[in-house]
């Protein structure tokens, strides 16, 4: 039986290779911060239970 060897993909050389290592990676711009102290993030179960009963 063969034998199976797990390894990342090779790259092909095409006229693309090296095209996505030329672009500019894009600044991700956050809003700034605040004082807020109410705030309940969605990770956070109900209360009163899964269906607001």
């Amino acid at each position: 039986m063969r034998e199976i060897k797990y390894c990342p993909p090779k790259k092909n050389g095409g006229k693309d290779s090296g095209a996505d290592l030329e672009k500019p990676t894009p600044e991700i711009i956050l809003p700034p911060p605040t004082n807020a102290t109410n705030v309940i993030p969605d990770e956070v179960p109900r209360q009163d239970g899964p269906g607001g009963e």
